[in-house]
């Protein structure tokens, strides 16, 4: 019996459809000394996820699919292996509509998309079990699919016999010279899922060449051996474990997970293979030469989520997704309108990595980049679902309540949900602010020029904004009168004019500091210090916060 009612959708599933309609990107409101409103657009679960990132990914999504009559486009084409993806991750976050439609539009791409590609592929084992795992998941009929019988064509691409029994294998021209047999650990594994549902008696082979893809660490390698190699295993080829596969793998067996110890087991090794290559940040790459990504990141949060998410969690999974999740809310286009970008036709959309974000913000999605925006979002999506809403209500404060004008200063941010984006507004120019897994993060802003008080606001979707207040100072030479005379050790009384409100300043004279203090809150200073013994003209400085800020003036000391 499947596992499927189980974790499908999971429980507390996004209503992502409805929450989408109304995400927008908020304006900042006017200033508030705190942001005490309640989140317009974003929902929170009584688990205290977010629904707000999800909702927005998904809108973003569905739009793309819109504009290709439900298929994913790109400039080589329709993308339906991205699109079958997506219907996924709509599996994945109990969007059925969304996976229904899918389902519909890749229908008549069906015998292209598994069988002959124009490309010198027959038949694409990997792509006929991704589809039919889609088919399945959506209560379809497999056996009659846009005229094709999926389980009984991804059945014939099973090996049966000699040391390769259970590995998928595409059949190809051998004339063509982009031609090959492409199949690999992704196909694998979903070979596996989709023969296992489908109860078919091909089901055991195929798990059994799966799990003999596992590698010493645990992983599932991408890469067969030969299929004339006598061993077949990772091991036997000194493999290493894929990020990706391994998360599919682990998908894949779900499964068996209540009656079969050596799935139990394998599942575990993927477990701690994943847990083992997870970032500090709580992302994840692939090998040693692709960094931190979406894609990554979202197969294996949403692997390891829906594990402890299990009825029961019977193999006690401990791990926490909402790390990750953060991350990928760190790569969201979430463009407030006072910090716009080339993205901001683009909310919700998630970036592969930080190059891709950066790009983006610059140049938009272009017709060559489109393609990685697509899958990233296909294939990252449900692992939102785990983003966590903010605690707080959000705040800052600046390392100083003075500036330099025309400099810099540093902001702690606050209040954030882990990985939101927000806009500081004030400086000369807008910045974006993405906050840590505690919902923080400093920034940098370049101070405007010219002395004046100024405002500085933080912006978020769906919040109230947040304003502090700060003095930016340019160079400045004050007002003063003193007394010009005076007895040896009499008073010298001054009056400074033109300070900050609260700008300390230091008075010296003979070379030594006589005195500090600071103006009061119409920005003047009044106060007395000792002339001194010596006769004659001595001059004294005052200086306020910064070198440039000052004057001079001198008394005369007489008998």
């Amino acid at each position: 019996m499947s596992l499927r009612h189980l974790i499908g959708p999971r429980a507390g599933a996004l209503a992502i459809a409805a929450v989408a309609a109304t995400a927008t990107t908020a304006a900042l409101l006017p200033p508030l000394t705190a942001s005490a409103a309640t989140p317009a657009v974003a929902a929170v679960t009584e688990d205290g996820y977010d629904t707000a990132p999800a909702a927005a990914a998904a809108a973003w999504l569905t739009a793309q699919l819109a504009e290709g009559d439900g298929v994913l486009q790109t400039s080589f084409g329709p993308n339906t292996s991205a699109t079958v993806d997506a219907g996924r991750s709509f599996y994945y976050t109990g969007d059925d509509e969304a996976l229904a439609a899918v389902v519909d539009a890749v229908e008549p791409l069906a015998e292209s998309y598994t069988g002959d590609n124009g490309f010198g592929t027959l038949v694409s084992a990997g792509g006929t079990a991704k589809l039919l795992t889609l088919v399945q998941y959506a209560g379809g009929d497999a056996t009659s699919y846009g005229g094709v019988d999926l389980v009984q064509r991804l059945e014939g691409q099973v090996t049966v016999d000699g040391p390769a029994e259970g590995r998928i294998f595409d059949d190809f021209d051998p004339e063509n010279e982009f031609a090959a047999d492409y199949a690999n650990g992704f196909g694998q594994a979903f070979a596996v899922e989709a023969l296992t549902s489908a109860g078919s008696d091909l089901g055991p082979l195929a798990t059994d060449f799966l799990l003999q893809q596992q590698c010493a660490d645990g992983g599932f390698r991408l890469y067969f051996s030969d299929p004339a190699a006598a061993d077949q295993s990772c091991d036997a080829a000194g493999g290493e474990g894929s990020t990706d596969v391994t998360a599919l793998a682990i998908l894949a067996l779900l499964d068996q997970v209540a009656d079969d110890e050596t799935a139990q087991d394998a599942i575990l090794g993927a477990v701690d293979f994943l847990a083992a290559t997870q970032g500090d940040e709580g992302a994840w790459g692939d090998g040693g030469e692709i960094g931190a990504n979406a894609n990554s990141t979202g197969l294996a949060a949403l692997a390891l989520g829906v594990l402890g998410e299990l009825d029961g969690n019977p193999l006690d999974i401990g791990f926490e997704p909402e790390a990750a999740a953060a991350w990928l809310r760190q790569h969201q286009v979430n463009e407030i309108a006072s910090c716009r970008s080339q993205l901001n036709a683009d909310q919700g959309a998630l970036a592969y990595d930080d190059a891709a974000l950066a790009a983006g913000r610059t140049d938009g999605i272009t017709e060559d980049t489109t393609y990685q925006w697509q899958l990233a979002n296909a294939q990252a999506l449900p692992a939102l679902q785990w983003a966590l809403a903010a605690e707080k209500r959000p705040g800052m404060r600046a390392d100083s309540g003075r500036q330099r004008s025309g400099g810099t200063m540093s902001v702690l941010v606050a209040g954030l949900a882990p990985g939101e984006t927000g806009c500081l507004v004030g400086g000369q120019q807008p910045v974006f602010v993405t906050a840590d897994l505690d919902g923080q993060t400093t920034a940098t802003v370049r101070v405007p020029v010219g002395t004046a008080l100024r405002n500085l606001y933080l912006g978020t979707t769906g919040r109230s904004s947040v304003k502090i207040s700060y003095w930016s100072l340019a160079a400045k030479r004050f007002g003063l009168t003193s007394t010009p005379t005076v007895r040896r050790n009499g008073q010298v009384a001054v009056k400074v004019s033109g300070l900050a409100p609260g700008e300390p300043f230091t008075l010296s004279y003979h070379g030594r500091v006589r005195g500090t203090g600071k103006a009061d809150a119409n920005g003047r200073a009044s106060f007395a210090f000792r002339g001194g013994s010596t006769l004659g003209r001595w001059e004294f400085a005052i200086v306020g916060q910064y070198s440039d800020r000052f004057v001079k003036s001198t008394f005369t000391v007489i008998k």
